[in-house]
């Protein structure tokens, strides 16, 4: 995608809801950073808890 022009969303990255332990979570924010592909996300969340949790998670990546 990135070499034609195009954006990449990453969509239900946690595995709709099946992969939310902290490693799968860690994974999935990994793989879609750092692979190049991914220009944004979506993400489904339930609380701010989870939003500064995804919030810390993606800063500590993209920081590394």
């Amino acid at each position: 995608a990135k070499k034609n022009g195009t954006g990449c969303t990453g969509m239900k990255i946690f595995g709709e809801g099946r992969h939310v332990s902290d490693a799968e979570r860690e994974q999935s924010f990994k793989f879609a950073l750092t692979e190049g592909n991914t220009h944004c996300m979506t993400l489904g969340m339930e609380s701010i808890t989870q939003v500064n949790d995804a919030v810390d998670r993606v800063m500590k990546i993209v920081k590394g």
